[in-house]
């Protein structure tokens, strides 16, 4: 979802890419270097996104085999080497982060 501040912010984007392609080659640096930091910023959302996406089918599969259990305790109480190998790191990480 684009909120009115990511709005503004791409419209002022396109607006000064759009003075520097009228001024011409002199400014080839600065348009290469606006599409790199573009570029830079899209990898580092792409990321966050994965690990959110990581994070959520971690807690899909936890849930999944509470339901089936009848109890959280089943894979809350689980052993990492039980727990399927692709939510280990994820697992690891959540039980860092302090419970409230």
């Amino acid at each position: 979802m684009v909120t009115g501040h990511r709005l503004h912010e791409k419209g002022r984007h396109v607006r000064q890419y759009i003075e520097l392609a009228l001024r011409g080659d002199d400014t080839i640096d600065t348009r290469l270097k606006m599409f790199t930091h573009q570029r830079d910023v899209l990898l580092a959302q792409m990321e966050e996104m994965r690990h959110t996406l990581e994070t959520v089918e971690y807690k899909c599969w936890y849930y999944e085999t509470a339901k089936a259990a009848g109890t959280i305790d089943v894979p809350r109480d689980m052993a990492d080497e039980d727990v399927p190998e692709r939510f280990r790191a994820i697992r690891r990480e959540l039980k860092t982060i302090p419970q409230e």
